[in-house]
């Protein structure tokens, strides 16, 4: 039976250390309409922007608006506990509401459950899950039928909560310019990123997602990191080469060194104005640059330069010189998450899980994010689930 009451960390902006948690009744089954799930949550995943969210910083979207007291985070697995009872419509009451989920069965939620296809919206924007709406750092939540996904049956709930951001936004840094449902295995003939070389920067969730998946699409992936001891554990997950960026500042010349001169096909951006101008000058002719972050600050201008005019980045130079594509990417659609979530469960992938915290101890787990010190993705634990497994490194902290 579940507990009457539901537990929630809320958030008015105002800072990590802020961050409060709240008891609220849990909502009656009774409750719900014909369209939503009762879901109880059993793991939430952290990203950046979750951080930043909880600290004021989002401010990038206008028709994003968080609302008082916010529950904050996007990604979370759950098990359905109760679904709303059908109803019959119509003036003859002979059509009913059918529910796609029944109790029991795991599910994922969207970030933004109304972007479904094509190109990101503001009013996408305007009902995404953690910013402009509550979101999942909660025992308990209530979705849509259609705001959720099912669960890839071969991950635990810690490795499966990672899928949603970090899993979607580096899918769509590979595929985004490619028709839906186009074979990525390197089985496949039509695989179109097979043999290519994928550039990833940093060790976080969608840096790392972006490995695994190009190694199963059998690309090959170069890796930088300021830290040799990332670098060693990325290898060991495949990557074909490291460059530490602190040892080797002029990393884009060992980029093109290491692809004899050509440059990669790929880039995940991830490093702001210190980094941008470098991956223009690396990226292949022709090629793809998915800018997914900056955590080297927001600041437009070269690092370790003034602030002048006359420092600042000319993508129109820097992109014509090489015939180069940026693209801007906010998560991805229901229709490319799913294409992510069957090629994730056909290739067995598991998402790297750095370490896993306690629900209580959520304030120390969003440190820990935005102090940089994972590699992958960090976890809050929030309810046991029986077949939970996690194999990884870490552990619930403090334990």
């Amino acid at each position: 039976m579940e507990s009457s009451e539901t537990r929630s960390w809320t958030t008015n902006l105002d800072g990590i250390p802020a961050l409060r948690l709240t008891t609220t009744p849990t909502p009656s089954p009774s409750t719900l309409s014909p369209t939503q799930i009762l879901v109880k949550i059993l793991a939430v995943s952290l990203n950046y922007k979750d951080a930043e969210i909880i600290s004021g910083l989002f401010k990038h979207h206008k028709s994003s608006v968080a609302p008082p007291n916010l529950i904050p985070c996007a990604d979370s697995v759950g098990i359905v506990v109760a679904t709303g009872r059908p109803s019959t419509q119509g003036p003859d009451a002979t059509t009913t509401t059918s529910q796609p989920w029944k109790p029991g069965d795991r599910v994922l939620s969207l970030s933004y459950p109304k972007y479904l296809t094509g190109p990101a919206l503001p009013t996408y924007l305007a009902a995404g899950v953690g910013s402009a709406t509550h979101g999942c750092l909660t025992t308990h939540r209530v979705f849509s039928a259609d705001a959720v996904l099912p669960c890839p049956p071969h991950l635990s709930a810690s490795e499966a909560a990672c899928l949603p951001i970090a899993g979607t936004t580096a899918w769509m840094g590979l595929t985004w310019s490619l028709p839906l449902g186009i074979p990525a295995a390197p089985s496949q003939i039509t695989s179109p990123r097979a043999g290519q070389t994928l550039l990833v920067q940093g060790t976080g969730g969608v840096s790392i997602f972006g490995l695994l998946l190009g190694k199963a699409m059998g690309m090959r992936v170069l890796v930088t990191s300021s830290s040799d001891d990332k670098l060693a554990r990325a290898r060991a997950l495949g990557a074909d080469a490291g460059i530490n960026y602190a040892a080797t500042p002029a990393w884009d010349e060992e980029v093109l060194r290491l692809t004899e001169g050509e440059g990669a096909d790929v880039i995940f951006e991830n490093g702001g104005a210190g980094s941008t101008d470098k991956s223009f000058r690396c990226v292949r002719f022709g090629g793809q640059i998915a800018a997914i972050g900056y955590v080297g600050g927001k600041v437009d201008r070269l690092a370790g330069k003034a602030d002048d005019h006359e420092d600042r980045l000319n993508i129109n130079v820097l992109a014509l010189a090489r015939n180069v594509t940026l693209k801007g990417l906010l998560n991805g659609p229901r229709d490319r998450m799913e294409d992510m979530l069957a090629f994730v469960a056909e290739q067995k992938i598991r998402p790297v899980v750095d370490r896993v915290f306690a629900f209580e101890d959520a304030r120390e787990a969003l440190t820990y994010l935005w102090e940089g010190k994972h590699f992958g993705k960090v976890v809050i634990k929030v309810a046991d689930e029986q077949m939970e497994n996690l194999d990884s490194k870490g552990g619930i902290a403090g334990h």
